[in-house]
Order: structure tokens, then sequence, then C-alpha cells
């Protein structure tokens, strides 16, 4: 990710005054977070709460916030993570896209309205809800009888017959 991208991203976060938790992984070569963040950031961004996740929407990421039962702004770069982040937008809506400039770039404006959208706005309560409906399939699904479950049961099973012929 570019660092111009990052000091976007970094601007968008504090300029909708909501709490945040941002993961970030630093640009190759890049050493201090602080390098890339507007002065002071880092001091300023220490609170408990996770209302939304702004996600790249890699694979592990877009199953543990569906387990987790968090909404996602997508922000995907490459490979899996465009489609991932039409599964959360478009299939299980629990996802809230970002609007761009003309030339496909994601925005300081457009990400602090989608940010703003989806922790305080109506079509961020339904997100939310359909988060939390979500989690619950997802709940249901690794307990006994449930399809994750049968699933790993099967597995299991399969290996079980293969390693014994």
């Amino acid at each position: 990710m570019a660092e111009e991208t990052l000091m976007e991203i970094a601007y968008s976060l504090e300029n909708c005054n909501v709490p945040f938790l941002w993961v970030l992984r630093l640009p190759h070569g890049v050493k201090e977070a602080n390098s890339v963040l507007p002065p002071g950031f880092l001091d300023r961004v220490n609170h408990p709460s996770i209302g939304g996740f702004l996600s790249h929407c890699g694979w592990n990421s877009t199953i543990e916030s569906i387990c987790a039962g968090v909404p996602v702004i997508p922000r995907p770069l490459h490979g899996d993570q465009p489609l991932n982040a039409r599964l959360l937008e478009e299939v299980t809506r629990t996802g809230m896209g970002i609007q761009r400039s003309p030339k496909g770039r994601f925005i300081r404006d457009g990400i602090c309205t989608s940010i703003l959208a989806l922790m305080v706005g109506e079509k961020g309560k339904e997100i939310r809800a359909n988060a939390a409906k979500w989690k619950e399939a997802a709940l249901a699904s690794q307990k006994d009888g449930g399809s994750s479950s049968l699933g790993v049961h099967d597995f299991v099973q399969g290996i079980i017959q293969f390693a014994c012929k």
C-alpha cells in the first residue's frame, strides 16, 4: 500500500471522530509507523471498541469478521480480495463499500463517509444487524451437528478411510 494511501486512511479515520482500531502492516522498507502517519496519530488512537473493520478482505479476515459479527468496510488490493469484498457487500450484506475518485482511487472523503455511514447511519444499522445474524449462523455451524462440525468430521473420516486402504 502506498504511503499516500496510508496517510489518506489515517486522516479519514481521525476526521470521522469515531473510535477505531487499525491493524497496519507497514510498507516494505518502512520501519516506524510514525514515519508514514500524521504527527501524534498513534498517541490519539488508543480505544478498546470495535464497531467496524476497514479490511483488505483477505479470506482469513473475511471469515474472522463474519464469525465475530463485525461489519466491514472493504478496501481490497489484489488476488481474491475484490471477490471477497463483493461477497461481503452483495451476498452477506455485512460490508459497506468506499466511494472512489473517478480514477478509482480511495479518497479521504469517501473513506470517512463510509465509516460514518457504517458507524452511525441507517444503512450501517442494517449492515450491523446482518453481521449479527451471520455471526449466529457461524456459531451454529460449529456446534455438534452443525455444517462446519459435520464437514470436519467427514473430512477426518475420509482421511482415515484413505489411510486404511
